[in-house]
């Protein structure tokens, strides 16, 4: 029997809205299931349901009410609830990429060293972390001369591929994916599947918001529903 790389049991999420008398927000509850190695699981459900606050959970950017989000690579088990700050960087660096739907766009800094910075992170030669940028880089066809010139700019679409790079440069255990093909053309969103069912065959655990039904059932091994509670 496989030991999943992520299992989530009874995860809640509740938001206080302190600047509007302490209204209390109920964002999850209840939430579980788990995820191996090389399955794509879609999150699926309303909009507002809480797919997204879920995700951010799963990254360690939101703090659950309650349950657990347990993760496991590189020999590590841990509970990403619970853990401290400097263990949660330590498990995105080495562990968990995220693809969101906006890029952190920072001034001055290129698309290409945008892309290659978290293989940078990684430990990887700079030579090495350029030369992958790149290849992403045309492989979602993004024109060569875009690549030495920050985003700021770009179109949406544009920038979103930039965002996939950037979240597919590194192999990692967990990979976590916010509508990875908003804003791109069919051509780029089978560039992208043909990525996801990549990582999942090197054994890349995936969770997914997938507006997009055609990405959804090209990917995804099983949906897991999430409805507002």
């Amino acid at each position: 029997m496989n030991t999943p790389i992520i299992e989530v049991r009874n995860l809640s999420k509740t938001f206080v809205l302190h600047q509007q008398g302490g209204v209390a927000i109920e964002a999850l509850s209840g939430i579980s299931f788990s995820v191996d190695a090389g399955e794509c699981v879609a999150l699926h459900g309303p909009s507002g349901a809480g797919k997204s606050t879920l995700l951010r959970a799963l990254y360690g950017n939101y703090l659950p009410t309650g349950g657990s989000i347990r993760v496991r690579c590189g020999g590590e088990d841990v509970d990403i609830t619970s853990a401290d700050p400097r263990t949660v960087i330590r498990l995105r660096r080495g562990c968990i990429s995220y693809v969101s739907q906006f890029l952190r766009v920072i001034p001055r800094v290129s698309t290409l060293d945008l892309v290659a910075e978290p293989l940078l992170e990684a430990g990887e030669g700079q030579a090495a972390a350029r030369s992958r940028a790149e290849g992403l880089l045309a492989r979602l066809n993004l024109p060569e001369r875009l690549w030495h010139i920050a985003p700021a700019t770009f179109s949406g679409g544009e920038q979103q591929r930039v965002n996939i790079a950037r979240g597919f440069i590194r192999p990692s255990p967990i990979l976590l994916l916010d509508e990875p093909t908003a804003s791109l053309d069919g051509a780029n969103r089978q560039v992208v599947i043909d990525l996801i069912r990549e990582a999942g065959g090197d054994g890349a655990a995936i969770v997914g918001i997938f507006h997009d039904d055609v990405a959804r059932e090209a990917v995804a091994d099983r949906t897991i529903p999430v409805r507002r509670p």
